[in-house]
C-alpha cells in the first residue's frame, strides 16, 4: 500500500463531480470538469482485424496539479477504475506512458502533469453488437493539499466498424500510445539484491545514443510494501550500472528470486518495459 504523506501534504477528504455522470455518446463522452481537472473518455480507432477498439482516458490538469501513475510512489494514490459493460466484450487492457519523477517535501513520486491520456484497449468477442461502456474512476490529484476526485463516463457504440473518428482525435490517442513503453526481453540486464537496501541493476551494450548514457531514468516495481528511490548511474566499459536504494515493511521477505518490474526511459525514444527476477547477492 502506497504511503501518503498526510503530515505534509494535508488530503481533503471530498470528493468532487462525485454524483456526475458525462452523457453516453458514440466516440467521446462529455467532459466532466471541476475547478481543478477537465476529464472525459474517449474513442480513437478501431483495429477490425484484432477487434479491438482503441480509447483514452483524457485528463486535462490546472497548472501545478498533477495526478499518479499506475505505481505513485511515496505519496499518491492511483486511478482505481470500476467498469460496467454491455456487448460482446473479452477483455478491457489500461495501458500507462511512463511517468516523471518528482520530490516534493522530500518523498518521491511518479506523476503526470497538464495533460495526460491514458490508452486503453477494449478487446471484442467475435459476436459482434452494439457495445455500452460505462466507466466510474477513483484518482488523487495534488498541489499543496491533495484531492480524491471521482469521475463517471460512458460511451454508447452501436457499430465499432462505422465509427467515423475524426484524424486529430486519432492523432492525439496514438501520440499517447507511443509514450507507452515497448515489452523488452530481459537477457540485455541482471538485477542483483546487495543485501544492503539497494538493487544493483547492469545493463550490457544499451542503445546508442548520444550521450554516455542513453536513459534518464529508471523505475521499479516490485511486490507490495517495498518503496525504491531514484537510481544512481554509472557507465562502466560497454554497460551501465544503476544502484536503486530501497525500502520495505518490516514484515517482507527478501527480494532474492522474485519478480519486478523495470521500465527504462530514454532520453529520446520509447521506454522500455522488462520483467525480470532479483538476484541474490
Amino acid at each position: 500500500m502506497t504511503r501518503l504523506i498526510a503530515v505534509v501534504l494535508s488530503i481533503v477528504v471530498v470528493t468532487l463531480a462525485g454524483a456526475v455522470t458525462a452523457g453516453a455518446a458514440e466516440d467521446s463522452s462529455d467532459w466532466v470538469a471541476n475547478q481543478y481537472t477537465s476529464s472525459r473518455l474517449f474513442v480513437g480507432s478501431y483495429d477490425a482485424g484484432r477487434q479491438v477498439i482503441h480509447m483514452g482516458w483524457h485528463v486535462k490538469l490546472r497548472d501545478g496539479w498533477k495526478t499518479y501513475w499506475r505505481t505513485p510512489g511515496e505519496a499518491g494514490m492511483p486511478p482505481a477504475w470500476q467498469w460496467n459493460n454491455v456487448g460482446p466484450l473479452k477483455e478491457i487492457k489500461v495501458l500507462w506512458p511512463a511517468p516523471e519523477r518528482i520530490t516534493a517535501f522530500g518523498y518521491e513520486s511518479n506523476i503526470y502533469h497538464d495533460e495526460i491520456i491514458l490508452p486503453i484497449d477494449v478487446f471484442l468477442t467475435g459476436g459482434g453488437g452494439p457495445v455500452k461502456l460505462s466507466l466510474a474512476v477513483n484518482y488523487m490529484i495534488c498541489k499543496d493539499v491533495c484531492i480524491p476526485l471521482e469521475a463517471s463516463y460512458s460511451l454508447d457504440i452501436r457499430d465499432p466498424s462505422t465509427l467515423d473518428v475524426p484524424p486529430y482525435t486519432a492523432a492525439m490517442l496514438q501520440k499517447y500510445r507511443a509514450l507507452v513503453p515497448l515489452d523488452a526481453d530481459p537477457e540485455f540486464l541482471v538485477v542483483r539484491n546487495t543485501g544492503e537496501g539497494s538493487l544493483e541493476v547492469s545493463l550490457q551494450n544499451p542503445r546508442k545514443s548520444s550521450g554516455k548514457n542513453p536513459y534518464r531514468d529508471l523505475f521499479i516495481e516490485g511486490p507490495d510494501g517495498y518503496y525504491f528511490s531514484s537510481p544512481i548511474r554509472e557507465t562502466n566499459g560497454n554497460g551501465i550500472l544503476f544502484t536503486i536504494p530501497y525500502t520495505r515493511d518490516r514484515m517482507q521477505d527478501s527480494l532474492d528470486g522474485r519478480e519486478i518490474t523495470l521500465t527504462l526511459v530514454p532520453h529520446s525514444g520509447q521506454a522500455l518495459e522488462v520483467r525480470a527476477r532479483v538476484a541474490g547477492k
